[in-house]
């Protein structure tokens, strides 16, 4: 191997690491105040939180990273660019959100709780990581003469945006005495909608791409990249509400021993209500190419809308999956 630019580390064929690159850096201030209600019946508290990462680590695919001639297991591949990974603020994430949360004791039986998230900003150019992909890494820095930001990388929401998130519960304790405790609860969770890009997914280079990049002196392509049409995650899905019950009792039997039993009924309204659906959009081919070869409009796909799976409606719980769901426990606390 003989990349152009030797003062690189060489782990495998023509994939290099900067000997500078070092862990990404988040910065991250947060605010918050808080006092109690009534004599100490109750407490409300309001914090505002204040994140961005910056120095993260992408591949790059430059000229000026060089180019290797790669043989791997006796066949002679070729030439072909060196991808280097780096840090680089290029690639950016920003969050501010404040939190306000509340409880307040109406009776020695009976007490409230609510939290509510608004996020006022959450959004970058990088979504990181994906789901069973480490390391993954974006179209940032690769073959930057035919791959612009706003095509490719835009900055927008990142998938993660919600603006709101409430959480508001409440519990009523009934002590018999003798015969143990009985508490009753009820919670209600609502959450924003949840967004998406106009974007069409695995497109391969086009002919205007192709001649960029063989006018730069690359002596290879890239693999089939995502386009976006309307910036990062512009639309949104729907949002819902869904309302929990619990009912837990336990008595005493001898010394610490309580026997209890806890039933939990989750979505209690059986709320089944598409809140995500199929996004897929197709290049529209009665619009005109733009400089980059690209269709300049799209056009929904046949399931555009439609559920494709039980991840399209609400979850009872986390993991779980269906409307309505009952769970019973039982155990014996010492």
């Amino acid at each position: 191997m003989n990349p152009d630019n030797a003062s690189l580390t060489v782990p495998t064929a023509n994939v290099f690491v900067d000997p500078n690159t070092k862990s990404a850096l988040t910065h991250e201030v947060t605010v918050s105040y808080g006092a109690n209600i009534n004599r100490g019946k109750g407490y409300a508290e309001v914090a505002y939180v204040h994140r961005k990462v910056g120095s993260l680590i992408e591949d790059f695919i430059t000229r000026a990273d060089g180019t290797t001639n790669v043989v791997a297991f006796g066949i002679d591949a070729g030439l072909l660019s060196n991808r280097v990974y780096r840090n680089t603020d290029l690639a950016s994430r920003v969050y501010d959100g404040m939190v306000f949360q509340s409880r307040y004791q109406l009776s020695n039986r009976w007490t409230i709780n609510g939290q509510y998230t608004l996020e006022l900003r959450n959004e970058g150019n990088y979504e990181g990581e994906g789901t069973n992909t480490p390391g993954s890494t974006s179209r940032i820095g690769d073959y930057p003469e035919a791959f612009p930001e706003a095509r490719f990388y835009p900055t927008g929401c990142l998938n993660n945006f919600e603006r709101s998130r409430i959480r508001a519960w409440s519990i009523y304790n009934f002590r018999m005495g003798g015969m143990g405790d009985l508490s009753v609860s009820g919670l209600w969770r609502y959450d924003s909608p949840q967004v998406y890009s106009i974007r069409v997914l695995n497109v391969p280079p086009a002919a205007a791409q192709r001649a960029i990049l063989r006018a730069a002196g690359y002596p290879d392509l890239p693999q089939n990249s995502n386009v976006y049409y309307d910036g990062r995650n512009t639309q949104e899905f729907a949002g819902y509400g869904m309302v929990d019950a619990n009912i837990s009792y336990n008595i005493p039997v001898a010394g610490s021993v309580r026997p209890w039993i806890k039933f939990d009924i989750y979505n209690l309204l059986n709320n089944d209500k598409l809140i995500t659906w199929n996004t897929t959009y197709r290049q529209d081919p009665s619009t005109p190419f733009d400089a980059l070869g690209f269709r300049t409009g799209v056009i929904q796909g046949p399931q555009f809308g439609q559920a494709t799976g039980q991840s399209n409606f609400p979850a009872p719980f986390g993991g779980a999956t269906g409307g309505r769901t009952f769970r019973l426990a039982v155990g014996v606390r010492f």
